[in-house]
């Protein structure tokens, strides 16, 4: 549990003896387990520290040119000595100079040459992680300008689909009146040419209308289904240019679209790797696979495949063949969707049968505070196989 702290260990004697010794010291502190700092300019020592398990050599940097200090510490890295350079430069004559570089034996230079190299790929490796965090931080950038646009998406769609929905809702409205109307009158009166050819002109109208607000919806799941592509190819660039680059063994990601939440276990043939995911290990594509940088999130892509997949509510929901249980659960569904997009008014096509259908609709319709009014519906649309739905108020029936 000590800290050792050792300044030119041994310098002061033979260098062949003196590194001898201090090598010995260091093995024997290494046993003991304690940390020890040491500093030297000896070469066979630098050598050690690359060569001893449980030793890392390190220096601090010069700038190459002027060989000023930096005052940044460079691990795995040994000092390269820079004694004859720095001589010439503070007047030692060239010639002089010149002679103590013919003295340097060749293991020295070996050892030299060892250590530049070794600095220059310690600098090559600085500009790549200096790359590797511009090209995080750009795709950090498009991330967030992913999400802004889908949440554009999100808005857009929402604020359409209201739109066309109340508007179909008050034609509907308006649709219903006028064909009571319509009925009332018939009733009331003789049928004649004129009020059968004003019916079927209402009845063309209601085609018409319901053509338009078909080609219109389908319009709009298109373009928001063409932008969320667009989406989800820019946001597979940005993740292939700079995320991928960081999946390493023990790390945290995200697993594909469904982003369980796992750790890193080893690479696995083919640029795959074997992830833990609770009590599962899975080998999945790199490409799968997105550094977590906190909780859990959904992705962008499952964001926009929801705004585009999202079900409507039906303006006729067919329960035909249904046990009334799933039939229960899809109506439930139905007005659920249907006050959140704004449809004031369905029909549920239960058949007729043996009434367990329409009975167990209706006593569930009773039992929900949204819902105004329901009816059969007309007997050329349906009659008692099928129940018009009105939500909202309580209304007499």
């Amino acid at each position: 549990r000590s800290l050792v702290l050792l300044d030119e260990i041994a310098s002061d004697t033979d260098p062949a003896e003196g590194s001898a010794l201090a090598m010995a010291l260091l093995d024997r502190l290494r046993e003991t387990g304690a940390l020890t700092i040491a500093t030297t300019h000896l070469g066979v020592l630098k050598n050690y520290g690359l060569t001893t398990p449980g030793v890392l050599n390190a220096s601090v940097a010069l700038d190459p040119e002027s060989l000023a200090p930096t005052y940044r510490l460079v691990l795995g890295v040994p000092g390269e000595s820079h004694a004859l350079e720095i001589a010439e430069r503070n007047g030692i004559d060239a010639s002089t100079v010149a002679r103590a570089r013919g003295y340097v034996d060749a293991g020295s230079t070996e050892l030299s040459r060892a250590i530049r190299e070794l600095s220059g790929r310690q600098r090559e490796v600085n500009d790549q992680l200096a790359e590797l965090a511009e090209e995080r931080r750009l795709a950090e950038a498009e991330r967030k300008r992913l999400a802004e646009l889908e949440e554009r998406l999100r808005r857009r769609e929402i604020e359409a689909k209201n739109g066309e929905l109340a508007e179909l809702g008050r034609f509907l409205v308006e649709s219903r009146r006028t064909l009571e109307n319509l009925v009332r009158e018939v009733k009331e009166g003789e049928l004649t040419r004129e009020k059968t050819r004003s019916v079927k002109l209402f009845l063309r109208e209601i085609e018409q209308k319901e053509e338009e607000g078909a080609r219109s919806l389908e319009q709009e799941r298109s373009r928001v289904e063409g932008e969320a592509a667009a989406a989800q190819r820019t946001e597979r660039g940005a993740k292939e240019a700079g995320l991928q680059a960081a999946i390493r063994e023990g790390q945290e990601v995200l697993v594909g679209s469904e982003r369980r939440r796992g750790t890193v276990i080893r690479r696995a043939r083919g640029n795959r790797w074997v992830v833990a995911v609770k009590t599962l290990r899975l080998t999945v594509p790199e490409s799968d696979l997105t550094p977590a940088r906190g909780p859990a999130e959904p992705s962008l892509s499952i964001a926009l495949a929801e705004v585009v997949s999202r079900e409507r509510p039906a303006y006729e929901l067919d329960v035909r063949g249904m046990r009334l249980e799933e039939a229960l659960h899809a109506v439930e569904r139905q007005v659920d969707r249907a006050l959140l997009s704004g449809l004031q008014e369905f029909a549920i096509i239960h058949g007729m049968g043996e009434g367990i259908l329409q009975e167990g609709i209706h006593r569930y319709l009773r039992q929900r505070s949204e819902v105004g009014d329901y009816f059969f519906s007309r007997p050329e649309a349906g009659g008692f196989g099928k129940t018009i739905v009105i939500l909202g108020p309580k209304g007499e029936r």
